[in-house]
């Protein structure tokens, strides 16, 4: 879910039930607390992400990592992952990339609730790279 995109409380209602979205997005936010009854009341909490920096917003790498990998789209997933041009023309330079995020968010050594879920999407992400590298 692109919550980065979402202007509106048509936007919203769009991407799902209010309670799920409250969800995601304190999973997103934790340790800060939302209290949204309505999908009116959601989207000024939903807005305030345009104004945040990522690095100072999340709790980790790891946070930050699976937050990109699962909830971004299009370019901003991009520039939050470091994903290049480059990465998709040299299969050297997309595995370097690969292994350095995939250490970090391991399920064997991340113990954040989507890890998994997280590595299963970078190596989607990763088999697309190859698909195109050289």
């Amino acid at each position: 879910m692109d919550f980065l995109n979402i202007e509106t409380v048509a936007d919203l209602k769009k991407c799902g039930e209010l309670e799920d979205l409250v969800d995601a997005l304190l999973k997103i936010v934790s340790p800060f607390k939302i209290e949204a009854s309505s999908y009116e009341e959601l989207l000024p909490y939903v807005q305030s992400l345009r104004n945040f920096r990522y690095d100072d917003f999340f709790i980790s790498k790891e946070a930050k990592l699976i937050f990109a990998i699962l909830y971004v789209e299009t370019e901003k997933r991009a520039d939050l992952l470091g994903i290049t041009e480059d990465l998709y023309e040299s299969l050297s330079a997309a595995k370097e990339w690969f292994s350095s995020i995939m250490k970090t968010i391991h399920p064997d050594k991340c113990d954040h609730p989507e890890a998994t879920k997280a590595s299963s999407e970078l190596n989607k992400i990763y088999k697309r790279m190859r698909k195109h590298g050289k």
